[in-house]
């Protein structure tokens, strides 16, 4: 979810990581290397051979299946420290905008930037945090992806955005120009981090494990420059709140 072209090669460092224990435990039919899906993700998703891939927690809830088996989640740097796992995403605005002195509760009616209708960080966070505000934007404009809602902040063309913690210091650390005249003036509900999960619920234990053995494998330059800690195994329990997270937003958010 989060396979930036300028950490590609650390993102496949790791998988050789988890592929080089997975032969060690003796498992055979490795894959080598990693698939890129380049078609609708939830196609990518829902394939019966899925060896282990990485989604999003609202489609998580809404559109995979019992046959989707959960491994856990990252830590990040950008993650909760008392709670490995789990963050929050940050609501941002223009640096020279004056309502951002009065934080996200100054944006009743405000354009608002979201990647997708089907994002948890981008979408329902977004209803959420505003939610609670008690406020409402006037439109939104559904940009794509978090690095183009952030850029869209940054013209002109939306007010606020929200971006989940990890992404937002990925493109802190590796696209400064996305999000330099951006401010955080609120914060998303504490939701765990995007999941790893297999079609395969024979291979839940060894994937775990090499998944977090994979972390401790990868160099001090790898791991800083994918922004992960650690690993949580968790199951679908950890993403049970999200079903009422989202009643709350959308019923703020605009159909």
């Amino acid at each position: 979810m989060y396979d930036y072209p300028e950490i590609r090669r650390y993102t496949d460092a790791f998988w050789l990581a988890v592929a080089a224990d997975l032969r060690e435990a003796g498992l055979s039919d490795v894959p080598e290397g990693l698939t890129r899906p380049t078609g609708p993700l939830v196609e990518h998703w829902l394939r019966p051979d899925l060896y282990m891939s990485h989604t999003c927690g609202y489609p998580l809830v809404r559109q995979l299946t019992p046959a989707q088996h959960l491994l856990g989640s990252f830590s990040v740097q950008a993650g909760d420290p008392e709670r490995p796992g789990w963050y929050r995403s940050v609501v941002v605005c223009r640096s020279s905008d004056a309502r951002g002195d009065g934080g996200l509760g100054a944006f009743g009616g405000a354009t608002a930037a979201a990647n997708d209708e089907g994002s948890l960080s981008g979408w329902v966070s977004l209803g959420w945090a505003m939610s609670q505000a008690g406020i409402r934007p006037g439109r939104v404009s559904f940009s794509g992806g978090h690095e183009f809602s952030v850029t869209m902040v940054g013209e002109g063309a939306a007010d606020v955005a929200c971006i989940d913690a990890h992404s937002f210091a990925l493109l802190s650390a590796h696209r400064p120009h996305c999000i330099g005249g951006l401010r955080i003036i609120g914060y998303g509900p504490s939701i765990a981090v995007t999941p790893l999960f297999t079609a395969q619920p024979e291979l839940v234990d060894a994937l775990r494990a090499a998944v977090t053995a994979a972390v401790l494998r990868l160099s001090d330059e790898a791991r800083a420059a994918l922004m992960i800690t650690g690993f949580v195994p968790h199951g679908r329990e950890a993403f049970e709140p999200v079903q009422a997270m989202a009643v709350e937003a959308l019923a703020v958010l605009p159909v």
